[in-house]
């Protein structure tokens, strides 16, 4: 990628707080500087890369486009990174492994190893066994300056222990990791388990994860958490849904207790809260949607930095309850109901998350026969070119644009989006089955008028699209563009 895309992306991403934190604005009485004027343009821009650098050079025609972009891309990530490591554990323990450096380094090792000691402490206590040994590690290494200055055997023993004990922890915790990633790989990209060969091989993973269970952090919070996950995976996978979703609320009840390991925003509690949400729809229990949705409410009473990104969740997860039940009509009111939260929403969101929030939007749209408000909301994100390619929506944009065409019988222009999308796909890996079956499809359907060839075309499709919704990734995405309901249209 670019260097000004990943900068359209990264200035796109940020919150109000941390805009106010790059303090990048024009001081009175002084000239706006080049990267300054790159940063206002990556704000104002609708359109990628090659739109800011052609505004660019209008105000700057001598300068060095690409010398500006990679000085505000580093001006940009160092203040990010002072000013997360405020409101997160680990990078406040990274920061005074730092100081810590520079404290040796000028001498002062009674204060080093006083912060040393307290870091350690701190790191213990919040689970982090690879800072523990990060900590230990420096604590040795100055011991071994001072050649073990009044130190006995038995105590240098005792302190390369602890050493020890954190990095077996840590690896303890990586390893149960790792067979939570395998599972998970295998839910999303194989589905629920069909053969007596993928049981037997689940039940050996499931096998070995009850064995990394049993071990030095059975009792911990990060192994009770990684454990949880797993499970739930593993009873989803024996299609066992009932079982998989009690152990997500158990999860749900971990992660409540535990609210001290939460980062400001918690927004790994909120992918959680997702992942419960996307579960909850992929088996059908729309009833207990609401539920989670008011948990997620709740994060913005005790954190209120988290309120645009629950915004985001409820209003995305609120309209996915109506459009998976084929309520597009509700849906339509929804939309409108909430116009000015989402006009707040795609001020202050990510672009990422800004796209979710579009592609969903211009969904409703198009199942209420509203085509030309789809075809708006769809407009500025196709506008932002190979930026948006970036992005995990980008697929589904594209692919609703040509279904949005195809009902409005836009065909010439069809035609030439057909073959852009292409384009793009030629450049870019991990195309979807269903979206390569739809798109082929629908170059067919292009082809002839005759009946009962469209509907054989049609049926086939169905038929392929019926057997990838055992793949959980697949069937979610079907759903979200109603492919189904598509297809039975155009018979």
């Amino acid at each position: 990628m670019a260097k000004v895309d990943t900068l359209v992306l990264l200035v796109n991403s940020l919150t109000k707080a941390e805009k106010r934190v790059l303090n990048l604005a024009r001081s009175k009485g002084h000239d706006e500087k080049d990267y300054q004027i790159l940063y206002r343009l990556l704000q104002s821009q609708q359109g990628g890369g090659d739109e800011v650098k052609k505004a660019f050079l209008k105000f700057r025609p001598k300068a060095s486009f690409d010398l500006t972009c990679h000085y505000l891309y580093h001006y940009v990530v160092q203040k990010l990174i002072a000013y997360e490591a405020e409101q997160d554990v680990e990078n406040q323990l990274l920061d005074s492994y730092r100081e810590c450096k520079v404290l040796v380094g000028r001498g002062l090792h009674d204060e080093c190893f006083k912060l040393i000691a307290k870091c350690r402490t701190k790191a213990e206590s919040y689970e982090k066994f690879d800072l523990c040994a990060l900590f230990d590690r420096l604590e040795l290494q100055l011991l071994n300056q001072f050649e073990f200055w009044d130190y006995s055997e038995e105590e240098l023993v005792r302190r390369m222990g602890k050493l020890e004990l954190a990095v077996k922890k840590q690896r303890a915790i990586d390893n149960h990791y790792s067979l939570y990633h395998l599972i998970r790989h295998r839910q999303f990209n194989q589905g629920p388990t069909r053969t007596e060969r993928e049981k037997e091989k689940l039940n050996d993973l499931a096998f070995n994860e009850l064995q990394a269970n049993v071990g030095l952090l059975k009792d911990s919070y990060e192994a009770r958490k990684v454990h949880l996950l797993f499970q739930s995976s593993y009873f989803w996978m024996t299609a066992n849904p009932r079982s998989s979703l009690k152990v997500y609320f158990e999860l749900n009840d971990l992660f409540e207790s535990h609210k001290r390991y939460w980062n400001s925003p918690p927004i790994l509690y909120l992918e959680h809260l997702r992942g419960i949400l996307n579960n909850l729809r992929l088996f059908g229990r729309f009833e207990d949607i609401p539920h989670f949705i008011d948990k997620a409410k709740a994060v913005v009473l005790e954190d209120s930095r988290a309120k645009l990104a629950v915004a985001h969740l409820r209003v995305l997860f609120e309209s996915y309850l109506l459009t998976d039940q084929k309520e597009y009509a509700k849906a339509w009111t929804h939309l409108q109901e909430n116009q000015s939260i989402l006009t707040e929403l795609k001020a202050g969101l990510s672009v990422a998350s800004y796209a979710e929030l579009q592609l969903q939007s211009a969904f409703v749209c198009h199942k209420n026969g509203l085509f030309r408000e789809a075809i708006k909301e769809l407009a500025p994100l196709m506008n932002l070119g190979r930026t948006m390619a970036q992005l995990p929506s980008y697929n589904a944009v594209r692919l609703l644009m040509v279904m949005i065409r195809y009902d409005m019988g836009d065909f010439e222009y069809l035609s030439y989006e057909i073959r852009s999308f292409e384009r793009d796909l030629k450049n870019k890996s991990g195309l979807r089955k269903s979206e390569a079956l739809m798109l082929k499809t629908i170059k067919k359907l292009l082809l002839t008028n005759d009946l009962s060839k469209r509907r054989a075309t049609i049926e086939s499709c169905q038929q392929e699209l019926s057997i990838l919704k055992r793949n959980a990734n697949e069937w979610l995405y079907m759903v979200s563009l109603d492919m189904d309901g598509w297809l039975a249209q155009q018979v």
